[in-house]
């Protein structure tokens, strides 16, 4: 799920075969052990990754969306698809840095639009 559907890292004609393969490497992720002297698989990540694999996104209503609250804890160090996007074929990104000192109102950075607002709006 997460080098097919977020990085987007398989593409056809590409199989992951690892019995066929003479040099395979499988990515595991860890976690460090309470005592901070070991690591052991991060088994908690992997059922969150599972759930969210086999998890269809729902649209979220106006309401919602005027409603929202940013948290910066949530979106650090976070991969995100954006709403506004294509649903079939979504784009995930990497947030490497929240910029505090931009606003809805703050220029665009890219051309034909003035702000981020007439961009989102």
């Amino acid at each position: 799920f997460t080098f097919f559907s977020v990085l987007r890292l398989e593409k056809y004609p590409m199989v992951f075969n690892s019995v066929e393969e003479h040099n395979c490497v499988v990515f595991v992720p860890l976690v460090k052990t309470e005592d901070q002297m070991s690591v052991a698989i991060d088994w908690d990540f992997l059922e969150v990754i599972h759930y969210l694999s086999t998890r269809r996104l729902r649209s979220l209503d106006d309401k919602e969306r005027r409603e929202f609250v940013f948290k910066t804890e949530s979106y650090t160090d976070a991969v995100i698809m954006p709403w506004y996007r294509n649903q079939d074929q979504p784009q995930y990104f990497y947030v490497a840095e929240i910029c505090q000192h931009l606003n809805p109102s703050s220029d665009f950075p890219g051309q034909g639009f003035e702000t981020f607002e007439k961009y989102y709006g």
